[in-house]
């Protein structure tokens, strides 16, 4: 199961990134050593790319009007099954360029039969908890 807050997927095409600690090394001409400063811990901007079957491009342009409603919110995250325990914010979503598709038939997928699949690519970060 894929998830970014309530909206379901049927993959994401990466693994979020998780918050970590950042240091900068510096080091001056003339004196022996190295410094290693700590500059905090903090999340990196990810681009993940969101797949979802649907039954029309109606409810596919629909959807897609709730993901942008959902800029500036933080969600969790499920990936693969494993739900991330600090929320991301959504900084933007976009509709993947031919992102939008009718087709003939989908077989399986959330639906099980559908005629629609949207895909999206999201920025995300995750929030300092």
């Amino acid at each position: 199961m894929y998830s970014i807050g309530s909206f379901n997927f049927i993959s994401m095409n990466i693994l979020p990134v998780a918050n970590r600690d950042h240091v900068q090394i510096e080091s001056r001409v003339g004196v022996d050593g190295h410094w290693i400063w700590s500059t905090g811990t903090r999340g990196q901007i990810m681009s993940v790319q969101t797949v979802v079957d649907l039954a029309n491009i109606a409810d596919a342009i629909s959807l897609f009007n709730q993901y942008e409603s959902a800029i500036g919110d933080s969600l969790s995250v499920q990936f693969a099954g494993a739900v991330f325990t600090s929320p991301y914010d959504v900084l933007d979503v976009r509709p993947e360029t031919e992102g939008t598709r009718q087709v003939l038939v989908g077989i399986g997928g959330l639906l099980g039969t559908s005629n629609a699949v949207l895909v999206a690519n999201w920025q995300l970060i995750q929030v300092n908890t």
